[in-house]
C-alpha cells in the first residue's frame, strides 16, 4: 500500500487559518452549555459506563466491564474494556502498523525519531516554526498565537511519539505519549479561548485532528499494560467528547473542509466504538453530512468548492480516508461503495488534470507551491485501474483544456516536467481562502514557475496575511486604492478554444463597481503567450496597473520592456510603452521573510513588475494593456519583433493588433473584446479573439445563447 509522506495530513492540518476559524465562526462555533460541559468536557463515569450497551452481537467481555465500571472498579473496568477493543480495533491497528512500517526510508526514520525526541526533550514545535520549550509538565495555555493556539491543540507534533514507538518499539516513546496526554486531559477545563466560541479541545478541526491521532493510538495500546487506568481513561473520554462534540456541529450543511473533515472522524468513531448507544446517530449523520458535501460542496469537474489545492486535496483526501475506514470495517454496502468510487475517481482526476508540470499544485487562494506526487500515488493505491490507463490516472496531460464548473483554464504544449505552461482563474468566490484575484493567471517553464501569484505562508497570525490576500499580491489588473468585490464576482462571458497552434481565452469581470475588466489570452505554442487587458467605464477609471509577480526580481529593459533576473527567466514586453504612466519594480517578500521556505526553492521569494497608467481628466477612453510574454534560457533576453498593426472599425477603441516575428515565423493577433467588425490588414473579423498563425487564421468566436 502506498502512503502520503510522513505526517501529510498533521501538515495539511497545521496549515489551517485563522480566518477560516473567524469565518466560520457563526456557523461552525461551539454551543457551552450544560450538555458541552458534562457529557463532553467531563463525561462521569456513571456517563460513560451507561452509554455503553452489553448488546448480545457484543463480546461478553464488555458486560463484564461495563459492570465494573458502573461499581467503581476503575482498574479493572478499563482494562477489561482494552482486552476488549484489542480485539474489535486489531485491524486499525494493524493498519496503523502497516502505515507507519511503509515509510521505511532513512529519511523518514531520522525525521520522525528527531521530531519524536524534540517531544521528549519538551521542544515543541508549533505554527511556522514557532518553538517553546517546557519543563516536564506543558502548558497547554502557551502563547502560540491567536490561530497558533488551535494549530498548537491539533497535537500533531505529539504524533512522531506514538509513531515511533510503533515503528521500532521503544518504550521512552510510549510511555511520554501516554503521560503528555493525561496531562492534556487534565488541563482540558483549564485553557483560554483565543477566539470566542472554539474550545481548542473540542472545536471541529481540533475534535478531527486529534482523533486522527488517538483513534489508531488506543488502537495500538490497548492491550498494551503500560497503558495504565488514567491513560485509558484519557484517550477514551476525550474520543467519546470528540464524537459528540463533532455529531451536535453535523445538523446543518456548511461547505468547506471543515464539516468534511469532522463528518470522518464522527464516521470513524462511529464504526470504532459501535459499543457506544449514540454510535449508530453518528455514523447516520456522518454519512448524510459527507453525502451532502459530495453533491453539494464539490464540482462536476471533481474539483472542491474552496478552489485551492491544498486544502481540496484536504477535503478529498478526507472523503477517501472516509472510503478507506468503510472498507477496513465493512460498513457501507456495494452500492454505497460504488459511488464513492465512482466520485473519489473524479476528485483525483481534477488533480491529475490541474497540476503544473513535475505534478505540483498551484498557488491560487491559501494554497502553495507543493508535489502533488502523493496525491497521485494516493489515486493509485485506491484505484488500481486508474493507475492502469493511459496519461496520468487516464488524463492526457498534454492537451490543454477548461474546467468551467470549478473556474480554471490551462494551456499546455506536452507534459515534459519543462513544458511551458499557464493557468487562468476565473471562478467564483470558494468561501474564507479565496484572495482578491480574479483572472489571474501563472506561467511556468523549465521545470519551475516564472510569473507566479504571490501565494502565502507561515500561520494565518503572519504580519504579511493581509498583503498576500490582497488584490496587489496577483497577477492580475488592480485599480489602485478601489477594492474588489470578490464574493459577487467571477469570470463572464468565458470563451475558450484550443488548437495545435494556438491557444484563446476571454473573459472579463466586474468586481471593481465602477469599471470592467477584461482578459483576453493568446498562447503561440509553443514558446509565448500575448495578452490584452481592457478596462472601460462610463464614467472615470482613475488609476490602473497591470501586476506581475516573478520569482525573481525583475530588471527593466527600457520603455516597456523588462525581463526576470537570472536563468531561465521571461521578457515581457509592453505593446504601447508611450501610454505607461510607470513602469516600477519592488519586493513582494524576500527570502529572509520566509526563513522555513519549502526545498524546491519555488517559493522562497517575490517580486512585482507594475505597468501603471490613467487618463487625464476629461479623457474617458478605455484604458488598454497588451502584453508579450516570453520564456527564455540564458542572461540575454532574445530578439523579438512585437509591434502595432492598423485595426478599423471598433468604436468602443478597446481592439488591437499585432504582429509577432519570432524565430522567423510572423504571427498576427486581434483582439475584439467588443464584438466589433473589424478591419485588419485587409481582412475582415468580427470575432472576439483572432490569429493568423504559419499563414492560416484562427478564430475565437462567441458563444450564441
Amino acid at each position: 500500500m502506498h502512503i502520503p509522506p510522513a505526517y501529510s495530513f498533521m501538515r495539511a492540518v497545521i496549515r489551517l487559518c485563522c480566518l477560516g476559524l473567524v469565518l466560520t465562526l457563526s456557523a461552525g462555533a461551539q454551543v457551552m452549555d450544560d450538555y458541552f460541559k458534562q457529557h463532553i468536557a467531563n463525561i462521569t463515569e456513571e456517563d460513560f459506563w451507561s452509554s455503553i450497551e452489553a448488546r448480545p452481537e457484543l463480546a461478553a467481555a464488555i458486560a463484564a466491564a461495563i459492570a465494573a465500571g458502573k461499581s467503581g472498579q476503575r482498574d479493572t473496568a478499563y482494562r477489561l474494556m482494552g482486552e476488549y477493543h484489542r480485539g474489535t480495533l486489531a485491524a486499525e491497528a494493524a493498519d496503523y502498523r502497516e502505515r507507519i512500517v511503509s515509510k521505511g526510508s532513512d529519511r523518514t526514520a531520522r525525521i520522525r525519531r528527531e521530531s519524536a525526541d524534540k517531544v521528549l526533550r519538551r521542544e515543541i514545535v508549533g505554527w511556522a516554526n514557532q518553538t517553546i520549550q517546557f519543563g516536564p509538565v506543558i502548558d497547554f495555555n502557551a502563547n502560540f498565537g491567536r490561530s497558533g493556539q488551535y494549530g498548537f491543540h491539533y497535537l500533531g507534533w505529539l504524533r512522531p511519539e506514538i509513531d515511533h514507538f510503533v515503528a521500532t518499539q521503544e518504550t521512552k516513546y510510549r510511555d511520554d505519549f501516554i503521560a503528555i496526554v493525561k496531562q492534556y486531559y487534565g488541563q482540558r477545563n483549564q485553557l483560554v479561548l483565543r477566539i470566542a466560541g472554539l474550545h481548542p479541545v473540542y472545536y471541529e478541526l481540533g475534535a478531527r485532528a486529534k482523533s486522527h491521532i488517538m483513534i489508531p493510538a488506543y488502537a495500538a495500546l490497548a492491550g498494551d499494560p503500560a497503558l495504565d487506568t488514567d491513560g485509558r481513561e484519557a484517550l477514551l473520554k476525550l474520543l467519546i467528547g470528540f464524537a459528540r462534540a463533532l455529531h451536535r456541529m453535523q445538523d446543518d450543511y456548511r461547505p468547506g473542509n471543515w464539516q468534511i473533515v469532522g463528518a470522518v472522524s464522527l464516521y470513524h468513531l462511529g464504526v470504532a466504538f459501535p459499543e457506544f448507544g449514540e454510535s449508530a446517530s453518528w455514523r447516520q449523520k456522518a454519512l448524510a453530512t459527507l453525502r451532502a458535501h459530495a453533491e453539494k460542496d464539490f464540482f462536476a469537474d471533481g474539483g472542491h468548492g474552496e478552489r485551492c489545492w491544498g486544502y481540496g486535496h484536504m477535503s478529498l483526501g478526507a472523503m477517501a480516508e472516509f472510503y478507506n475506514t468503510a472498507k477496513r470495517y465493512r460498513s457501507l454496502d456495494a452500492p454505497a461503495l460504488a459511488y464513492w468510487q465512482t466520485f473519489l475517481q473524479r476528485g483525483y482526476q481534477w488533480f491529475a488534470l490541474t497540476t503544473a508540470p513535475g505534478l505540483f499544485s498551484l498557488n491560487y487562494g491559501d494554497g502553495g507551491i507543493a508535489s502533488a506526487e502523493h496525491i497521485i500515488a494516493e489515486a493509485k493505491d485506491f484505484f488500481p485501474e486508474l493507475a492502469a490507463q493511459p496519461g496520468v490516472l487516464g488524463i492526457d496531460r498534454t492537451q490543454s483544456a477548461i474546467l468551467r464548473p470549478s473556474g480554471y483554464a490551462f494551456m499546455r504544449a506536452g507534459d515534459a516536467a519543462d513544458a511551458p505552461f499557464l493557468s487562468v482563474n476565473f471562478g467564483g468566490w470558494g468561501g474564507g481562502h479565496t484572495h482578491m484575484d480574479l483572472l489571474d493567471f501563472s506561467i511556468w517553464r523549465y521545470g519551475q514557475p516564472l510569473i507566479e501569484e504571490v501565494g502565502r505562508f507561515g500561520s494565518y497570525d503572519n504580519p504579511l496575511d493581509p498583503f498576500f490576500r490582497s488584490e496587489a499580491s496577483h497577477n492580475q489588473i488592480v485599480l489602485e486604492n478601489i477594492p474588489m468585490n470578490r464574493k459577487e464576482h467571477a469570470g463572464q462571458d468565458v470563451l475558450w478554444r484550443s488548437t495545435p497552434a494556438a491557444d484563446f481565452f476571454s473573459g472579463w469581470h466586474g468586481a471593481y463597481s465602477q469599471a470592467r475588466v477584461q482578459r483576453q489570452i493568446v498562447y503561440v505554442k509553443p514558446d509565448f503567450w500575448v495578452m490584452h487587458d481592457t478596462v472601460s467605464a462610463k464614467e472615470y477609471i482613475f488609476q490602473a496597473s497591470h501586476v506581475l509577480h516573478g520569482v525573481r526580481p525583475f530588471r527593466v529593459l527600457g520603455e516597456g520592456r523588462a525581463c526576470l533576473e537570472g536563468d531561465p527567466s521571461c521578457l515581457v514586453i509592453q505593446a504601447r510603452p508611450e501610454e505607461l504612466r510607470r513602469l516600477t519594480t519592488q519586493v513582494d517578500y524576500e527570502k529572509k521573510d520566509y526563513p522555513n521556505a519549502p526545498s524546491h526553492g519555488m517559493s522562497n521569494e517575490r517580486h512585482r513588475l507594475t505597468a501603471m497608467q490613467w487618463r487625464n481628466v476629461g479623457d474617458q477612453r478605455p484604458i488598454t494593456f497588451t502584453t508579450l510574454l516570453l520564456p527564455f534560457r540564458g542572461e540575454t533576453p532574445p530578439a523579438i519583433q512585437f509591434e502595432p498593426v492598423e485595426v478599423t472599425g471598433d468604436a468602443s477603441q478597446q481592439a488591437a493588433a499585432y504582429k509577432i516575428v519570432w524565430q522567423g515565423q510572423t504571427s498576427t493577433v486581434v483582439f475584439n473584446p467588443a464584438g466589433a467588425k473589424l478591419t485588419v490588414a485587409g481582412r475582415t473579423i468580427d470575432a472576439r479573439m483572432a490569429a493568423a498563425i504559419a499563414g492560416e487564421w484562427i478564430e475565437l468566436q462567441a458563444e450564441k445563447p
